[in-house]
């Protein structure tokens, strides 16, 4: 497994997003059911465009969390007016500092890289966390890029 651990301090602005939430372990069929749904909504409503970002935010640790309790969004940044409809919200991500953080790898390893980083950079780090759920930006097509080559940015708050 590797992550970079170059520090990217980036004050971020806060990002319109559509979201679809899920409830279960983070690697599980609800995740990836959510996905689905929300490009299909994407799709449906036109809403895709060069800079469409995809972010998930996980509000939960599963080593404190049940992981049927686990909640997670998956979110797509939208540059148009957009309604909530059905399981489909509207919402903006908080801005803010963060520390970032470049993996590259499959999805089923971001458990360990947040282990990693919570346990170990932070501690001797000297940040304080912001009170804000960490978030992942997905860099790269899942469904076009074979696992071992995935590119996940994940977004600690700090203050």
């Amino acid at each position: 497994m590797r992550i970079d651990f170059h520090r990217n301090n980036k004050t971020i602005k806060p990002k319109k997003v559509i979201f679809i939430q899920s409830i279960g372990e983070y690697s599980g069929s609800g995740t990836d059911q959510a996905w689905i749904n929300l490009f299909e909504f994407l799709k449906v409503k036109r809403l895709f465009g060069f800079k469409n970002e995809c972010f998930g935010v996980c509000y939960d640790d599963p080593h404190v969390t049940e992981a049927e309790k686990c909640r997670y969004d998956a979110c797509i940044t939208v540059n148009k007016n957009v309604k909530p409809e059905g399981e489909v919200g509207v919402k903006e991500l908080d801005g803010g500092k963060f520390a970032i953080f470049k993996f590259k790898g499959p999805y089923t390893k971001l458990g360990e890289v947040y282990d990693e980083i919570y346990r170990n950079w932070l501690p001797q780090s000297g940040f304080e966390l912001r009170d804000a759920p960490p978030l992942e930006k997905y860099v790269n097509d899942p469904n076009k890029t074979k696992p071992e080559n995935l590119k996940t940015e994940i977004y600690v708050p700090i203050e």
